[in-house]
């Protein structure tokens, strides 16, 4: 192929009508007429005037497509694999029933309140975003309020049903770490890390009093069940029990060794316990002072406590990702769940009390059963953003891995999920399918290689030999050895069924290896990173072949065509060809921008190499005609930084719930429903969408995650 530049072009104006056309679209229009006219009959009604200007025609609205959860998809979607219910695009930092039990409130770290319908498990409204991180949240008793406080050291409250902020208090000092309204709903108690506890009057926003005595910032509060009491805990390690009347406390302690973060009160009254970041939840006598429990188990901070309403148990959330349920009369955990992918920040009781609301660190709400912890509204996908995505050979499966450390398996034809499993203890960061489809391979941030059976999610390889995390993994076509690469520079060579044996070593520059792929008959390896060559290697001698001429700041991917001569890099915001016998650029493709915001991220040929696919990093695909560099169409995914591709090959559009005629062909647009926001953006189910391709010679489909 010559050095033909690829660029980019419009689609093209519309085309003019001709004559022709336009007398025969006028001869079909007054052939329906009047055929109308002859079923309907004679009219009841004289015809209007001519001067009368003719009624416009109503337009319906075009009904949203739903998920198999009954959420909609974004336009043009037509599967979601995964779901969206009760799920945050950050941390979710706090969690309160309504009064009535029927909804959520939930705060996140990215400073959005969302509001759930508890029983279809299906957000009603949000509020808020692109703020300071919000701590706390609580529904005043009669459920007519709903208090939120933040970094921003305000204390809203808000009408539920309209979103409307009906008072702003402001007073505090520093950011407001815990709210909690009193029984009777007249007061609203705040703590801050201004070390002080402020009381204010709910009717009119009043401030009512100012409690001080800590020496650290205040975490927690929660007021006694007759309201005449409140406890307070903070960073000074110290708990505060505060008579209201007096507005004085009666009982100080500083018995844990560190934070105290967390504290309850007993349905009866007669206990408090509180939670600490020692990790120890303790249970106070209120009527003595004195310690009752010592409750040892977290291996983290104990951040959140709920009694249950037996008033035996009691139930702590923690930083070690854990609930445990603990039996006050004899001291003993009783239960512990685990499986929520991050730290558990709150946990509410449901009014009646048969179910709590779990908040944390993964993005989720997870609602359990009280009494016996069973997961109520489980639902499908990743609970952190999504690192890898890959199709199974036959375009029938599609296999995720996320910074959970899962792999999921999804059914394309209907996006149910088919498998999901823990495969890695830290971020899983890339996979690829063994050429038959019966093997995956995945790498993660755990320096591990891994090889998994798709049938039984057995996994039949353990690969050890990268110092850091596995950026990069390829399978060679015989299926039988796996190419890993990692930032540390390394590209190892490994051999299915030898796992005691060492890897081959391929010589690098040291430079962090981003991208990795064998050529069609496996005798080639080409590898990219940051700042260096890309490399082809020999696999068979494990020695480089030749370095292919430039220095790109970043190489993100590789892709060989099909007759394995020419070789696609994604590079420094655009794509280039070379010539892989060579080492000669054949093309280049210029992106969206020079750097990695809005350039393109992924290349891929399509079908026998005649299509070139670019998925950009702000979600937008185009396909180019490899031999004259024509651009053959654009698809404007969602906005946002894009981070996971993969296509289908030439899998039939049925697999995908579509039917088209097979010589269409067509493309797929696949992206997270989630967008980026806060501090730690979530995408953990993703969306396909069925475009035209234009030229029509295979079915692709290309994804995005935020994160």
């Amino acid at each position: 192929m010559g050095s033909t530049t690829m660029t980019r072009r419009s689609s093209g104006a519309n085309r003019p009508t001709s004559p022709r056309a336009l007398h025969a679209l006028a001869l079909l229009a007054t052939t329906s007429a009047l055929a109308a006219f002859a079923f309907a009959g004679p009219a009841p009604a004289p015809a209007p005037s001519p001067s009368t200007p003719p009624a416009p025609a109503a337009s319906l609205p075009v009904k949203p497509r739903l998920d198999r959860y009954g959420d909609p998809l974004p336009p043009g979607a037509i599967a979601r694999l995964g779901a969206v219910k009760f799920r945050h695009p950050a941390p979710v930092r706090g969690v309160a029933f309504s009064p009535d039990g029927r909804t959520v409130a939930s705060t996140d770290q990215g400073g959005r309140v969302r509001l759930w319908d508890v029983a279809k498990a299906r957000e009603l409204r949000a509020f808020g975003g692109g703020g300071p991180i919000l701590h706390a949240v609580a529904f005043s008793p009669d459920g007519k309020l709903l208090a939120c406080a933040g970094a921003d050291r305000r204390v809203l409250l808000v009408e539920p049903a309209s979103a409307t902020t009906v008072r702003d208090l402001v007073g505090h000092d520093d950011e407001v770490l815990a709210l909690e309204f009193s029984p009777d709903g007249r007061t609203l108690a705040t703590g801050s890390a201004d070390r002080t506890v402020r009381l204010w009057e709910v009717a009119t926003g009043r401030l009512t009093a100012r409690l001080e005595g800590h020496d650290a910032p205040v975490r927690c509060l929660a007021f006694s069940p007759d309201g005449t009491r409140l406890a307070s805990g903070g960073e000074d390690h110290a708990l505060f029990l505060w008579d209201l009347r007096l507005r004085a406390p009666v009982l100080r302690t500083e018995d844990h060794e560190h934070w105290v973060t967390a504290v309850a009160y007993s349905p009866n009254g007669r206990w408090l316990a509180t939670g600490s970041a020692d990790r120890h939840v303790r249970v106070w006598s209120t009527d003595t002072g004195g310690l009752v429990r010592e409750l040892e188990g977290h291996e983290a901070s104990a951040s959140c406590l709920v009694f249950l309403r037996d008033g035996r148990t009691l139930v702590s959330g923690g930083r070690d990702d854990a609930l445990r349920y603990w039996d006050l009369a004899t001291g003993a955990a009783t239960r512990k769940l685990g499986g929520f992918d991050g730290a558990v920040n709150d946990v509410a009781l449901a009014p009646d009390g048969k179910s709590l609301a779990v908040a944390g660190d993964d993005g989720r709400i997870h609602l359990v059963e009280a009494a016996t912890g069973r997961e109520l509204r489980g639902v499908e996908g990743h609970t952190l953003p999504v690192g890898a995505a890959a199709f199974s050979p036959d375009g029938e499966t599609v296999a995720s891995v996320g910074l959970d450390g899962n792999l999921c398996l999804w059914e394309c034809a209907g996006g149910r999920q088919l498998r999901r499993f823990r495969a890695h203890e830290r971020g899983a960061t890339c996979l690829a399918f063994s050429p038959d489809g019966l093997t995956l391979a995945t790498g993660s941030a755990d320096t591990t290689v891994r090889a998994w059976e798709v049938g039984t999610g057995k996994r039949v390889f353990l690969g050890r030999g990268h110092a850091e995390e596995v950026a990069a993994i390829a399978f060679s076509p015989e299926g039988r050895t796996i190419a890993s690469g990692g930032p540390e520079g390394t590209v190892l060579l490994w051999r299915l069924g030898a796992e005691r044996a060492r890897p081959r070593r391929l010589q690098t520059d040291g430079t962090r290896i981003r991208a990795l792929a064998f050529s069609p008959d496996g005798c080639t390896l080409a590898g990219g990173g940051d700042g260096c060559p890309i490399r082809l290697w020999n696999v068979e001698f494990a020695k480089e072949r030749l370095p292919l001429d430039g220095r790109d700041p970043r190489v993100l991917s590789l892709a060989f065509a099909a007759d394995g001569r020419r070789l696609a890099a994604a590079a420094g915001g655009r794509v280039r060809l070379w010539d892989v016998e060579s080492g000669r650029l054949c093309a280049g493709l210029e992106g969206d921008g020079a750097g990695a915001g809005s350039g393109v991220r992924w290349a891929a040929f399509l079908c026998n190499g005649c299509t070139l696919a670019t998925a950009a990093f702000d979600g937008d695909l185009r396909l180019y005609d490899v031999a004259s560099g024509r651009e053959l169409r654009t698809f404007h995914g969602e906005k946002g930084w894009s981070r996971v591709a993969a296509f289908s090959g030439d899998a039939p559009l049925t697999n995908f719930g579509h039917s088209r005629q097979p010589s269409h062909g067509g493309s797929k647009l696949k992206w997270p429903f989630a967008r980026a926001g806060g501090p730690r953006p979530q995408a953990s189910c993703l969306d396909f969408v069925d475009r035209p391709v234009g030229a029509g010679r295979c079915d692709s489909l290309v994804g995005r995650a935020s994160g």
